[in-house]
């Protein structure tokens, strides 16, 4: 017997967020990907999602792997605008030191 994916999920969001926009939300395109996340969450497998919320395994895989590679350039972007504003807050003291 195969073992579930071991494709990591990055949980910025909690489980009852999660929840909630699946209570809120309107258009049934998003609400398979909300439910797709959720069944993610509760450890099924990529497979068992997507049949769940009735796409094919293909799908279940990019969308699975266009949110790690969401979430990783938001991270990336995320350090580089915090190493921007760390820089011109401390510029002046910088170069007062290298100077």
């Amino acid at each position: 017997m195969a073992g579930k994916e071991q494709i990591l999920i990055d949980r910025e969001v909690t489980l009852d967020e999660i929840n909630d926009l699946i209570t809120h939300e309107n258009n049934s395109r998003v609400l398979k990907r909300l439910y797709f996340v959720k069944y993610r969450y509760l450890e099924d497998s990529v497979e068992e999602a997507a049949i769940k919320v009735g796409v094919t395994k293909k799908t279940g895989y990019c969308w699975q792997e266009r949110n790690i590679i969401k979430n990783e350039f938001l991270k990336v972007e995320n350090s580089l605008s915090f190493a921007k504003e760390w820089i011109e807050t401390f510029n002046e003291q910088i170069k007062s030191v290298i100077c």
